[in-house]
């Protein structure tokens, strides 16, 4: 059995056509997420007769239940000028009424999406280049829901903690200036994998956490020090590109350095619908024993609550 996964929604764009072996046409693909992994994946046509679209609505809409989701994905496919909102509205009113969220709700146009035609995201009047194959990660396993456990060593301290620490914690304790080049090394960050940076230029960027605005524009995913972005297409790619960033951080980190990065990634992690690695970032938060920063406090508070990012948003 493989195993898909993908770092933010719009890369589970790419892992759709590999799922289902071929590449769905006027459809709609519904996807069940759970800390990042596709739970569950089912697709229904657009041009179903009227007297079994609302009864196969309610049977995708139970599947996606019993797989208990973090978060749903809804891409329409179309090729034509189908009213395409139906199936798809359809099936995310019976999510709502069982309280799931749907992470995105998208229609991506064009006559394929096989790593050789381009697509377009509706209302986006940029073409993208379709992914390849080579594009999706695939994992082995024997179930579809990433394991906590997983998570949890995704983000605890690794082999680099103590030194990057150490070296945090002189800056900290000596009163040393945020690096000019800082927005620069969050750009590299947010790009590039952190074991290609060296313990000085991480050290550097955790340490620049402690200038306020450049806290702010990180932990609320402003767009002003990470490359130029554009359209929903580039946004999610930056989101993804965080998630996997600040987790790498994390873990390059003590529990007494951690803190700045743990709040940035407890507030992107709820914003990408991605509950396991929200629990297991809050519980790391709480144990660095630092005062969490207000706007993370209000994502878990919200997530207890079982609020979704996307709930009460047009």
């Amino acid at each position: 059995m493989s195993v898909f996964r993908a770092s933010g929604p719009f890369d589970l764009l790419r892992v759709i056509p590999a799922m289902f072996d071929f590449v769905p046409e006027d459809a709609v693909v519904v996807a069940a997420i759970n800390g990042g992994y596709v739970a569950m994946a089912g697709r229904l046509d657009l041009a179903m007769p009227e007297d079994v679209a609302e009864q196969q609505c309610a049977a995708m809409a139970d599947a996606v239940v019993r797989a208990r989701p973090e978060s749903v994905l809804l891409v329409r496919y179309c090729t034509t000028t189908t009213d395409e909102d139906a199936v798809g509205d359809s099936i995310a009113m019976h999510l709502m009424g069982d309280h799931i969220p749907v992470m995105l709700n998208i229609t991506v146009t064009g006559s394929q999406i096989d790593g050789s035609a381009v697509f377009t995201v509706a209302g986006d009047p940029t073409v993208y280049p379709a992914p390849s194959a080579s594009d999706i990660l695939t994992m082995a396993g024997t179930g579809h829901a990433r394991r906590r456990d997983d998570v949890e060593r995704s983000i605890e301290p690794g082999p680099r903690a103590d030194s990057i620490s150490a070296l945090v914690a002189l800056r900290r304790t000596q009163g040393t200036p945020v690096a000019p080049n800082a927005a620069t090394l969050w750009e590299r960050l947010l790009t590039e994998p952190v074991s290609a940076m060296s313990d000085d230029d991480v050290a550097d960027a955790v340490h620049a956490l402690s200038d306020p605005m450049l806290f702010d524009r990180i932990m609320l995913a402003d767009p002003v020090p990470t490359p130029c972005v554009e359209g929903m297409r580039d946004r999610l790619v930056a989101d993804a590109s965080r998630i996997e960033r600040l987790t790498e951080l994390a873990a390059c980190l003590t529990d007494a350095e951690a803190a700045p990065v743990l709040n940035c990634l407890a507030v992107t992690a709820y914003a990408n619908g991605m509950g396991a690695l929200l629990n297991v970032t809050e519980d790391r938060l709480r144990r660095t024993r630092q005062p969490m920063e207000p706007m993370a406090f209000l994502m878990l508070t919200l997530a207890a609550a079982g609020i979704s990012p996307t709930q009460g948003m047009p």
